[in-house]
C-alpha cells in the first residue's frame, strides 16, 4: 500500500490515506483532492457528499422507474442541474399516462415523483 496525501477542495485540510501500489499511476492531483474532499469534514465537503449522495439515489429511482434506457439517460442529465437549483423542475410525460417529475426540494435537494395514470371509459 502506498500512502498519499490530498487535500480538501474546499478548505484547504490535508489527509493522508493509503492506496494499493498498483494505483500508482492513477495518483493525479485531481484524484488526491477528490479522495481528501470525500474524508473532509468541513460543511463544504459534506454538503458536496450530500449532494452526490442524492444524485445517486435520484438517478437508481430514474432507472427503476422508466423502461426505456433513453429516456431515463435524459432524465438522469437533469438531474445535477434540478440538484444545483439551476432548473426548478422537469417533467417528463413518457405518454400512456406515466410521467416522471424532478424538482428541487425544500427539505432535500431533489424531489423525485413517478406517476402511472390509466383511464378508463364507457360509452353506450
Amino acid at each position: 500500500m502506498l500512502k498519499v496525501t490530498g487535500a480538501c477542495k474546499y478548505c484547504g485540510q490535508v489527509a493522508t490515506f493509503e492506496v494499493p501500489d498498483a494505483w500508482g499511476d492513477r495518483l493525479t492531483d485531481e484524484f488526491l483532492t477528490e479522495e481528501a474532499t470525500k474524508k473532509c469534514n468541513c460543511v463544504e465537503a459534506l454538503t458536496a457528499s450530500e449532494k452526490e449522495n442524492a444524485r445517486i439515489r435520484a438517478e437508481k429511482y430514474v432507472d427503476r422507474c422508466l423502461e426505456d434506457k433513453e429516456i431515463a439517460d435524459f432524465a438522469k442529465e437533469a438531474i445535477p442541474y434540478v440538484i444545483k437549483g439551476e432548473i426548478e423542475a422537469i417533467t417528463i410525460n413518457v405518454g400512456l399516462g406515466e410521467k416522471l417529475i424532478l424538482k428541487t426540494s425544500s427539505k432535500r435537494y431533489i424531489s423525485a415523483k413517478h406517476s402511472i395514470t390509466r383511464q378508463t371509459a364507457m360509452e353506450e
